[in-house]
């Protein structure tokens, strides 16, 4: 064996050792399977929870009314049936026998408070403009709820995937539910150390039966890649979360499982337009025209994510094809940047998540950029504090992900009307366009799926012509798994939930 192979081997051996020590051999603990996600939970409270790494947790301790299905149509969890009276009411059967995992039943009363509290905007929670047009919640009676709306609201019952939060305990302390939560799902809160690991059960009582078939979930978040792929291919983890696009056909070689999730967004760089230049339109267009988008993504993920042009991923049947496919043209670039008033470029902070394949596609921005006179510092940091410093609009130019298509009123809405400024929304691009406005506010009051889809492209096309972002690659991941486990595969929309339904041999 040569010397860097050598070298190899003792990291790797290091570092089982190491995670071994943190979390057990995955192997010694019947009927159990850890979880390597990049990042931990920011609060397992379901009525506080937008992250993506929070919702891993959440959606495997607490049911939601509905989940979104591979083809982006709402499927039913809670809900036995619903009705659609008139445009401005849909009403709800909840199934029977659920139950929190205190043994308090789930019912509407449940429902309706969770609901109300997530669009209460005082209670500061991110999806509450999802809501905007829901005018009252009514119980009708235990395992019955009404939703009435303003207008017509077409994205509703697609928006309804939220988790349901226990009210006996919620409405007296909303934060009772922040470290120890008790939700209905399929598993069990057990303890959590934050930063180290969380620990679920299976819920003995579950009203799905059979279901779970893994007894233990352990959770043991690995921010650096190398790291969580050494703990895979060691055995110390049977999940591993955010395989870098590079190493997926190595892991397949070792016998190891490579699982590409379901594309639901895009990867984008985007800019703070409270703050100059990037105000200037002409300054965002030099930027833009500045990189190789196709060489980008290319070198990056390794041709196996497309190349984007809209917020809307080519799968939706909101999708415009025709938004112009912007090509690199550094002497436009320069020129622009010369009208806007700086012919010599400027220097900026980009920041990003301490993610390695983000850092990739940043460092790349940052060469070309280069190209014009552009000097961008990269700032990046730990998921929680990135995610902090981005939705108080604290930078300049960002590296980010844009995430959720079950409705195209969602990418759109959310993150370009001027209503969701942050820091109470997802728009901390601070995007703000009347024409957009009117353009949202009818999409989504439009029940007519022709119509909206006309509106929808109408919306696109602005985006473009603004150069609003810079489109990247479409979103979608790669999860390592251990060749024992059977029947697993991540959803954008619940997350790890399919776990329920797994199993891993041996254990």
């Amino acid at each position: 064996m040569s010397m860097k192979g050598k070298k190899w081997l003792g990291f790797v051996l290091l570092v089982a050792l190491a995670l071994a020590s943190a979390v057990g051999i995955a192997a010694a603990d019947n009927g159990s399977i850890v979880i390597a996600p990049a990042a931990d939970a920011k609060t397992l409270n379901p009525l506080k929870a937008s992250d993506s790494y929070s919702l891993y947790s959440v959606y495997l301790m607490y049911d939601p009314l509905f989940t979104i299905g591979k083809d982006l149509k709402p499927v039913p969890v809670l809900v036995s049936k619903y009705e659609n009276p008139n445009d401005r009411t849909y009403v709800f059967h909840l199934k029977k026998n659920v139950r929190f995992h205190d043994g308090t039943p789930l019912t509407a009363e449940d429902v309706k408070f969770t609901y109300d509290f997530i669009r209460d905007k005082k209670n500061g929670n991110r999806y509450a403009s999802y809501y905007d047009l829901v005018e009252k919640i009514e119980v009708l009676d235990a395992q019955t709820v009404r939703f009435v709306t303003k207008e017509p609201y077409a994205p509703l019952v697609a928006n309804l995937n939220l988790c349901i939060a226990p009210k006996h305990i919620a409405e007296k302390d909303p934060a009772a539910l922040d470290r120890k939560p008790v939700g209905s799902g399929p598993y069990r809160f057990v303890s959590w150390n934050p930063q180290e690991k969380l620990v679920l059960e299976a819920n003995p009582d579950y009203w799905v039966k059979g279901v779970p078939k893994i007894k233990n979930v352990t959770l043991k978040p690995i921010g650096e890649a190398t790291t969580r792929l050494v703990a895979l291919e060691t055995g110390t983890v049977d999940i591993a979360d955010h395989i870098p696009p590079a190493q997926t056909k190595a892991l397949a070689a070792k016998g190891l499982k490579v699982i590409p999730t379901q594309p639901n967004g895009y990867n984008m760089l985007t800019f703070n337009e409270t703050k100059k230049p990037f105000s200037d339109k002409r300054v965002r267009e030099a930027m833009t025209l500045a990189l190789n988008r196709k060489e980008i993504v290319e070198f990056v993920w390794y041709g196996q994510n497309r190349l984007l042009n809209s917020s809307i991923i080519p799968q939706s049947w909101a999708y415009e094809p025709k938004v112009k496919n912007y090509g690199q043209d550094i002497k436009r670039a320069k020129q622009l940047l010369a009208e806007a008033g700086y012919p010599n470029g400027f220097e900026f902070t980009l920041s990003l998540e301490a993610d390695e394949n983000v850092k990739k596609f940043v460092e790349i921005a940052q060469q070309q950029w280069a190209q014009i006179g552009l000097k961008g510092t990269m700032v990046a940091k730990e998921w929680g504090a990135f995610f902090n410093d981005i939705t108080s609009g604290k930078y300049e130019v960002c590296a980010w992900q844009s995430l959720d298509q079950k409705d195209p009123d969602v990418p759109l809405y959310r993150m370009f009307h001027s209503k969701n400024w942050a820091p109470n929304g997802y728009n901390w691009i601070f995007y703000k366009n009347p024409k957009m406005d009117r353009t949202l506010d009818e999409a989504r009051t439009t029940l007519n799926r022709e119509k909206r889809k006309t509106l929808y492209r109408e919306a696109q096309r602005m985006l473009s012509e603004d150069f609003v972002c810079i489109y990247l690659a479409e979103y979608k991941k790669f999860i390592g798994t251990s060749a024992k486990v059977k029947g697993f595969y991540y959803s954008p929309y619940d997350y790890l939930r399919p776990l329920a339904t797994s199993t891993i041999a041996g254990k």
